[in-house]
């Protein structure tokens, strides 16, 4: 290999998790930072020197603030790809134990969600917000989990006083007081729906994913959280469609779903 070995002097705790660990907002709080957890159980922070990650991104850093994790104790794993340590520590991942990942997520261990809450709920930013809330993925690179008809849904939920969010431009910590003070959650299946781990008991949530869509993630952080969680999985859209989006919402469906709470 061309890469040369960078020797690191002191305890590193392994941290890299391939493609998931990197920039998902979902993977990093559902899969990376519990790894931290699990490690404290043997190993006080303090007496971590180096943290062996991949460059992160504003969110990650403000989580590792938060467990007094600051930046020079960071190894970027990008700019070195093969390191030697006199001490390396590795976790196993938390939950994914066999078999495709999206059907482990239905073993989920509540403790992770019990500790996001406890280290992080207390940091949520106030801002003004609405308790009725309609996520939009608009943004999102992604052309899955698109809802075709976005306009037509919002036109709908707008009419009941819903506003709609683009998660991915509030911080962190705002994401996190938006969850937690909402009374209603609408949106189609994304990372932001991570955040439902710092909804309160009995929030209403609307998951909105195509019948075939695997992931039933935030149908477990629900159970956790003792939410009022509602799904609804719409038709396949044709192949030659699904460049607007693999979602098309009827109205009536929505409707059915908000009348059931």
């Amino acid at each position: 290999t061309p890469r040369i070995k960078k020797k690191i002097k002191g305890r590193v705790l392994s941290l890299v998790q391939g493609a998931s660990g990197n920039k998902n907002y979902a993977h990093w709080l559902l899969d990376i930072l519990p790894k931290i957890k699990l490690c404290t159980e043997h190993y006080p922070l303090k007496e971590i020197d180096f943290f062996y990650i991949p460059v992160l991104q504003n969110f990650q850093k403000k989580t590792l603030t938060i467990l007094n994790i600051d930046e020079n104790r960071i190894i970027n794993s990008d700019s070195y790809r093969h390191i030697m340590a006199n001490e390396l520590i590795a976790v196993d991942h938390p939950w994914y134990h066999k078999g495709f990942i999206h059907n482990q997520y239905e073993f989920l261990p509540s403790w992770i969600i019990y500790w996001l809450r406890d280290v992080f709920l207390k940091h949520a930013k106030h801002f003004d917000n609405n308790e009725k809330i309609y996520i939009d993925r608009t943004d999102s690179k992604f052309k899955h989990c698109q809802i075709q008809n976005n306009k037509e849904v919002f036109d709908f939920l707008e009419k009941l006083g819903f506003t709609k969010y683009k998660v991915g431009g509030l911080s962190f910590f705002e994401q996190i007081y938006l969850f937690n003070n909402a009374k209603i959650i609408v949106g189609a299946h994304g990372a932001a729906f991570t955040n439902l781990a710092f909804c309160k008991a009995g929030t209403n949530i609307i998951e909105i994913k195509p019948f075939k869509h695997p992931n039933n993630v935030n149908r477990r952080i629900s159970q956790i959280n003792n939410l009022n969680y509602r799904l609804i999985e719409t038709k396949e859209v044709d192949e030659n469609k699904k460049k607007l989006g693999d979602i098309y919402l009827p109205m009536e469906k929505l409707q059915d779903c908000m009348e059931s709470f």
